[in-house]
């Protein structure tokens, strides 16, 4: 079985707005939406945890109320390791067993691609313990440690 965890617990504070980043609104339907259509209609994923605060329960249920495959919903935690481990519990409950796939996605980045879906439920199956999709760095990254000089330039052949 493969479940996906999607993340949108976050209160997306940076942003400066009035609604964490994955419920506002793009072409008429909230971020997260975008998200949990590309895996509801990937066609491998057999069950979703939502992990959710309270306040954002409703507005989600609405959101998700014609996926025909199960949902459940966990709170968030602390820390995002808090929310997947919140969700990982509730898995547990269902009675997920532990050979079971699970996919964690931030419900904030609602571009990923089948392609990216099915190469980490692949190297799950080919026997890896985890994948993790990634994408080089383009940008230079300097390090510094006092903020005004540089203290080294990082290899970005190195860095995903």
């Amino acid at each position: 079985m493969n479940i996906a965890i999607i993340l949108s617990g976050g209160v997306g504070t940076r942003m400066g707005v009035d609604r964490p980043k994955q419920y506002i609104e793009i072409g008429s339907k909230p971020i997260i939406s975008y998200c949990i259509d590309t895996f509801v209609h990937h066609g491998r994923i057999d069950k979703f945890i939502i992990v959710v605060a309270d306040e954002w329960l409703d507005y989600v249920y609405n959101e998700v109320k014609d996926v025909k495959l199960p949902i459940y919903y966990a709170k968030p935690g602390d820390t995002r390791q808090f929310s997947i481990f919140n969700a990982l519990l509730v898995a547990e409950q269902e009675g997920c067993d532990s050979d079971d796939i699970v996919i964690v996605h931030d419900a904030v980045r609602p571009l990923v691609s089948n392609s990216i879906i099915d190469q980490c439920i692949d190297g799950i199956c080919e026997g890896f313990d985890g994948v993790m999709p990634v994408i080089s760095v383009k940008d230079t990254i300097y390090q510094s440690q006092d903020q005004l000089t540089i203290s080294k330039l990082l290899n970005r052949k190195e860095l995903f």
